[in-house]
């Protein structure tokens, strides 16, 4: 059995800056038999706003955003992270 990592995008990071740290993880988690996926929650479901960091920069719109879209959010998670059964999600954070 394959084991499977997955690495998470949170919102919102600029479309201008590559996920370079999340791409050289992956390739080497891979390198050492690692199934890895990736989900970048800047393009789930077209994510509106998501070139607006002033927009996810202010907890209110945060709260508002996962509130109004909570059931839609469960879903791909359930989709994409639960069902891909993975021994590690990792998160990046950008600071």
């Amino acid at each position: 059995m394959q084991k499977k990592i997955v690495l998470v995008i949170p919102p919102v990071l600029e479309s201008k800056l590559p996920m370079l740290s999340i791409a050289y993880l992956s390739a080497y988690l891979k390198k050492y038999g690692y199934n890895v996926k990736i989900i970048d929650f800047n393009i789930f479901d077209q994510l509106e706003n998501s070139n607006d960091i002033h927009f996810w920069n202010d907890n209110d719109n945060c709260v508002r955003y996962f509130k109004n879209n909570i059931d839609k959010i469960r879903k791909y998670i359930k989709n994409e992270i639960i069902d891909f059964e993975p021994i590690i999600v990792g998160f990046t954070v950008y600071g």
